[in-house]
């Protein structure tokens, strides 16, 4: 029985977990006023169908505070209406966080499991007809629903970890006529690439640095065309061609750097532009990496980083030391803070 119980609530986690990715890629004012809709008629259904008040006075308050957060975030969205682009990831998961912690795992399972479906099923319509979507849960549903997951992009080895087979990965790679980037690796005809999330499950020894990290941890205004990935120096860089046709637009302004070992605790996992999840070099890092005379960025590009770094109330010197000590430009740091 508790083992039972165990597996129930570990369901619900997941589900909620799966929730909290949905809502903070696909945040909209339409999606959350059709969630209070459904609220609405579950509180109606339960009111008319319950015949205990003490039973529906005990469920009520539970109803009452997600809609209320609800009503929050519908707020916060029509704060932003007039230009939705100006709302940050952060602010979005702000929002999203606030709701999912006020609710309780019961909560997310009574009144999530259904909407789940519904709210995936009109975002696979960017990639199908509404009148020839699939059944849900379907193999075809699924494939779909990964889809959207990965923003058109399709990586067999994320399908397969994700409980899709080979065959229905080649079966409705056909269908929906996406093209093949490189092998197993495809792309939906209205995507757009995304490099970085492309080369990290490419290459389990990549990680993306230099300035491109610095664009993602906010250190830069400089807009990087190229993307910058570090690769162990004992990595075979051999394996890595632009001459073959399938990868080169691909590799198209890709950087590849030999650099030292970059360890778990100097990675980081956030999201690309294009919202998949992706691994980078550490803010203490990125700076210890672009401040050695190898990397060859331009010095204004050195100078801001380190500034906005020193301005983040949580910034570690202390690290920062540490790490470009050990990447060999200690003494290089300390004549830029000295300044």
């Amino acid at each position: 029985m508790m083992a039972g119980k165990t597996k129930r609530r570990q369901d619900v986690e997941n589900l909620k977990q799966e929730l909290f990715h949905l809502w903070k890629t696909e945040y909209s004012a339409d999606s959350l006023a059709k969630l209070m809709l459904i609220l609405d008629a579950i509180e109606k259904n339960v009111s008319e169908a319950t015949s205990s008040e003490a039973v529906f006075g005990k469920y009520q308050p539970d109803l009452a505070t997600i809609k209320d957060n609800m009503q929050h975030a519908l707020r916060n969205v029509h704060y932003y209406q007039g230009d939705r682009n100006q709302m940050t990831k952060a602010d979005k998961i702000s929002v999203m966080t606030t709701m999912l912690e006020a609710m309780k795992a019961e909560d997310v399972e009574r009144y999530f499991i259904q909407i789940s479906a519904d709210v995936y099923a009109n975002q696979i319509d960017g990639y199908v007809s509404g009148d020839l979507r699939p059944d849900v849960g379907s193999a075809e549903f699924q494939f779909l629903a990964l889809l959207n997951k990965y923003h058109g992009i399709v990586i067999r080895k994320l399908f397969r970890q994700d409980g899709m087979s080979d065959y229905n990965i080649k079966k409705f790679v056909a269908k929906y006529k996406l093209s093949e980037l490189d092998k197993g690796i495809y792309i939906h005809p209205d995507s757009p690439v995304d490099r970085e999330f492309i080369l990290v499950n490419k290459y389990t020894k990549a990680t993306i640095s230099h300035v491109t990290a610095l664009h993602y941890h906010d250190l830069t205004d400089v807009i990087p065309y190229s993307v910058y990935v570090s690769f162990p120096k004992d990595y075979n860089l051999s394996q890595i061609s632009k001459n073959d046709k399938r990868v080169r637009n691909l590799l198209a302004d890709v950087i590849v750097v030999n650099n030292d070992e970059i360890s778990e605790k100097e990675q980081v996992s956030v999201l690309s532009d294009n919202l998949n999840p992706i691994r980078i070099t550490s803010k203490e890092r990125t700076i210890a990496d672009i401040l050695k005379p190898a990397s060859h960025i331009e010095e204004e590009v050195k100078v801001s980083a380190l500034k906005r770094y020193l301005a983040d109330p949580q910034a570690n010197v202390n690290r920062l030391r540490r790490i470009a000590n050990k990447q060999g430009v200690g003494k290089i740091l300390d004549g830029y803070l000295a300044r």
